[in-house]
């Protein structure tokens, strides 16, 4: 655990308490993480990464005693919460989706790189997805590539 010091009361900016700014460093930390890991333009975390980051803490279970080892939505609501729309795919991973523009019948499968769960756009598994063009979209036809697909040198030209 991260401890506040009095370098940081400095830090605070106007009516932020330590523990907003550790959880602020917290994310912070985890959208540096995935730069690095992924190798991704600045502006792609700055859109994606930080929101899907937070809903990632808020749907973790804290060591709180008032918790009783759940969740705060758990605790105050009932009700259990599905988070397989943010770990069915990972952050900048790569998939295929069917794009809606191409074929009349039969949608081509299109490259592209998933940015993580689209709120208010269709159902809890639409995902936020880069095109190839530099366009972000939100689908709900995507997979992940498979194992022959990662390792193809066709897939890698594309």
């Amino acid at each position: 655990m991260v401890r506040p010091c009095r370098l940081w009361k400095s830090l605070l900016k106007n009516g932020q308490t330590e523990l907003d700014y550790i959880y602020t460093y917290i994310n912070k930390e985890a959208i540096r993480k995935y730069r690095r890991e992924f190798n991704c333009h600045l502006v792609l975390c700055d859109h994606c990464a930080p929101e899907q980051q937070a809903r990632i803490n808020n749907l973790t279970a804290k060591d709180l005693f008032q918790l009783q080892g759940t969740i705060p939505v758990i605790a105050t609501f009932g009700d259990e919460v599905d988070i397989s729309n943010l770990y069915q795919f990972g952050w900048y991973e790569w998939c295929y989706f069917r794009d809606k523009g191409n074929q009349f019948s039969f949608p081509k499968e299109v490259l592209g790189r998933i940015l993580g769960p689209a709120r208010n756009e269709g159902n809890e598994m639409t995902q936020w997805i880069l095109k190839s063009n530099g366009k972000i979209v939100p689908r709900r036809t995507q997979r992940s590539l498979n194992r022959e697909e990662l390792h193809s040198t066709v897939e890698a030209e594309r």
